[in-house]
C-alpha cells in the first residue's frame, strides 16, 4: 500500500465507503476494489449497445454528475438520444438540477435547464443495458439491486482500465454538490472526456 499523502488519502476513502455501505453494496464494493485491470479491459472489450438496450448513467441525486453526462451523450450523439437516460441512486423525482451545475452546465454550452431528476427506480434497468456509474458507492449500490447485470455496470473512469497506473480514485468523478463553480467544472470537465470515450467504445461496432 502507498504511503504517500495520495495513497492514504485513497485508502482512508476505501475505507469509508465500506463503513457507509450496507449488506450487499459493501460486498460488491470489497470485490470491485480487488477487480483487476485485466477483468476490467475484458469486460469492455465485451460490451456491445445490444438492440433496445440503453447507456445509463448512475450518480446520487441525478442533479448534477450523471445528469450532465447524459445530456453531454445526447447532444454529441443525437441519434442515440432516446437510448440515452441518467439517473440516481437517491434521487428525488422530479427535482430540478443544481445550481452550481446548471451555472457550468450553460457555460460548457450543454444546459441542464429543465432537466427532472430521475431515480434509478424507475429506469427498470435490463439486462441490455450498460450502466455508468460515477463513484464507487453509486457502483456498489447498483450492484446490490442488479446483481444480474455485473458485467455491464462499470465505473465512469473504467474506459481508462488499459492503464495499469489508473488508481480506483481517477476512476471515479467525485461528487461537486455543495462545492462550488470550481469543483463542478472540473468534475464537469472530465465527464465530457469520459462520455464521449464510451459512446465511441458503445458505438463501435
Amino acid at each position: 500500500m502507498s504511503t504517500t499523502r495520495g495513497g492514504w488519502a485513497q485508502w482512508r476513502r476505501r475505507v469509508w465507503i465500506l463503513r457507509s455501505l450496507s449488506g450487499e453494496a459493501r460486498t460488491w464494493a470489497f470485490r470491485r476494489y480487488f477487480e483487476g485491470t485485466g477483468s476490467r479491459k475484458a469486460r469492455l472489450n465485451a460490451l456491445t449497445l445490444e438492440e433496445g438496450g440503453r447507456v445509463v448513467f448512475i450518480c446520487h441525486g441525478n442533479i448534477m454528475r450523471s445528469a450532465f453526462a447524459a445530456q453531454v451523450a445526447r447532444t454529441a450523439h443525437p441519434q442515440l438520444a432516446s437510448r440515452i437516460v441518467g439517473g440516481g441512486t437517491h434521487a428525488v423525482l422530479g427535482r430540478a438540477a443544481q445550481d452550481a451545475a446548471l451555472r457550468i452546465s450553460r457555460e460548457l454550452q450543454t444546459p441542464l435547464d429543465g432537466h427532472s431528476a430521475t431515480p434509478m427506480s424507475a429506469l427498470a434497468l435490463t439486462p441490455r443495458d450498460v450502466v455508468v456509474c460515477m463513484d464507487a458507492m453509486n457502483e456498489a449500490n447498483v450492484l446490490a439491486a442488479h446483481p444480474m447485470l455485473a458485467h455491464r455496470i462499470f465505473r465512469v473512469g473504467d474506459i481508462d482500465a488499459g492503464s495499469e497506473t489508473v488508481a480506483h480514485a481517477d476512476r471515479e468523478v467525485r461528487d461537486p454538490y455543495g462545492k462550488g463553480d470550481e469543483s463542478t467544472r472540473d468534475a464537469f470537465v472530465r465527464i465530457e472526456r469520459l462520455v464521449e470515450l464510451w459512446v465511441t467504445l458503445l458505438t463501435r461496432r
